[in-house]
């Protein structure tokens, strides 16, 4: 059990929630944007320089294609390292994500007990056994989530021997999919509770279905709401980025639609196109990524001490009572 907090932690009511998460925004931005930039700029650097490669040799690849109208094996051998680049990078982005949430997580929570947690330790706690197990958990969560999905695909490979069997891989499909949504959302505060209370992994799967249990379509449908959200106000906020990051390539697009309009449409625009959009790109996905571990993990947070109260370990000692004194005749 926690420490009693002032101001108490009390059961949430939507409108409680939204007021939670601006006032943890504006508490907690810098220190969060600090974790980002540490752990999410280089990594999104390298992705945007993958992004940048892989585009520009399917360009030289459509360039050649168009003049000499055939290609080699050459070429698309051209393609291993710039690929195996781009997915080395995506995977770090993914590793770095994780540890931002970590980060921003425990900032957050700090915030809700009434405390306050420098960047820096919440840089210390990130890069430590907390990452590793979270990632496990996410593991185990996606491994968990691919052999039920498996299920009715090995059923319906079995098709082949009798139709029976793809009946009853239609019957799996339709009671796998919903199970895995179900274990989605009760599982959905692992990684939270590793990064809150320091759970091991296995421990984090019972910490977060104990909270969820008896809240599953509340959390649901808070889930769903703020998603779309925060979604919404990534694109407002990124879109007039996103329009300069990404001007070459609507450049070239309007080009080709212009050329196209005249009856003399350009074999060469889609190579030109996608040379242009490779770094922009990147920088396009980075800037996404990096404004939603600043707001996501906080809505996690919340919900997440919501749960908490809403099982009573949010126990407030009542303020102490100073007898009145008697006068003295």
């Amino acid at each position: 059990m926690d420490t009693p907090v002032n101001p108490p932690i009390l059961p949430m009511q939507l409108g409680d929630i939204f007021d939670r998460i601006f006032k943890l925004i504006g508490k907690t931005f810098t220190r969060s944007a600090m974790v980002a930039v540490v752990i999410l700029l280089p990594v999104s650097l390298l992705m945007a320089f993958a992004m940048e490669m892989l585009f520009s040799n399917l360009a030289d690849i459509i360039r050649e294609t168009a003049t000499q109208g055939t290609h080699g094996p050459e070429q698309v051998l051209s393609l291993i390292g710039p690929y195996l680049l781009f997915f080395a990078s995506l995977s770090l982005q993914l590793l770095a994500v994780l540890a931002c949430t970590i980060g921003v997580t425990t900032i957050a929570s700090a915030e809700m007990m009434g405390s306050h947690s420098s960047w820096e330790e919440a840089l210390r706690k990130t890069m430590g056994r907390r990452f590793f197990r979270a990632l496990g958990q996410i593991l185990l969560q996606f491994l968990a989530a691919i052999g039920l999905f498996m299920i009715p695909i090995f059923l319906f490979v079995m098709g082949k021997v009798s139709g029976w069997f793809v009946f009853l891989g239609v019957i799996a499909l339709l009671i796998c999919i919903p199970f895995i949504i179900k274990l989605v959302v009760q599982w959905y505060f692992a990684v939270t509770a590793i990064a809150i209370e320091d759970r091991g992994v296995f421990d984090s799967f019972d910490r977060s279905s104990f909270l969820v249990s008896g809240q599953w379509w509340r959390v649901l449908g808070i889930v769903i709401l703020m998603a779309l959200i925060i979604q919404f106000a990534i694109s407002l906020v990124s879109a007039p980025i996103n329009l300069i990051a990404l001007w070459g390539f609507f450049s070239k697009y309007f080009q080709m639609i212009a050329s196209m309009k005249i009856g003399k449409p350009d074999p060469l625009a889609s190579a030109e196109m996608l040379e242009s959009m490779g770094f922009g790109f990147g920088v396009v996905t980075a800037l996404a990524q990096f404004l939603s571990v600043l707001v996501s993990p906080l809505v996690t947070t919340v919900l997440y001490f919501d749960l908490r109260a809403r099982k009573g370990e949010f126990h407030q000692e009542p303020p102490e009572v100073i007898a009145p004194v008697e006068p003295i005749i």
